[in-house]
């Protein structure tokens, strides 16, 4: 089988010639300039606080205020056992890519209840936003006026 040979529709520039590389001597003694880096807040991002999100996991889990162990809730499951530590639970509302909602708006949520609420499971399940929403907004109020009267400390964000 023949082929033609292949054409270019385009010809090949000539390469500009490469600067010369500077001695260890001369790079010492012209350094290149550094441009001045500056810390930018992008769009969108919200202030941290790590001493409430330390605050925060030193507190009980609010499954146990909600769900004492010995009640029986509308699903048949009796009471709330706490599983793993305590993370601070991030209510997720109004956010986009790599975004996440103010540290003043978490609560405090063992393991096991976190991925319930994160997977819209078990306790959590049939849960309209609505409720989601309200349920988050009883314990952020609550925690929020026990942290300002617990160190003193003002918080920035106010829901």
């Amino acid at each position: 089988m023949r082929r033609s040979p292949l054409k270019r529709k385009a010809p090949i520039r000539p390469r500009k010639p490469r600067a010369r590389r500077k001695t260890p001597a001369e790079a010492l003694a012209f350094p290149k300039p550094q441009k001045a880096k500056r810390a930018k807040l992008r769009a969108g991002r919200v202030p941290q606080n790590p001493a409430y999100l330390g605050w925060i996991r030193t507190q009980p889990c609010v499954g146990l205020d909600d769900w004492p162990s010995n009640e029986i809730d509308a699903y048949g499951v009796q009471g709330h056992y706490c599983f793993g530590p305590t993370d601070p639970s991030h209510e997720r509302d109004h956010t986009g890519w790599g975004l996440k909602e103010p540290d003043e708006t978490c609560v405090p949520m063992c393991r096991a209840l976190h991925n319930q609420w994160e997977d819209h499971a078990g306790r959590f399940a049939g849960w309209s936003n609505e409720d989601r929403h309200r349920f988050m907004a009883e314990h952020r109020i609550t925690l929020n006026a026990r942290f300002e009267l617990e160190t003193g400390t003002q918080l920035e964000w106010r829901p």
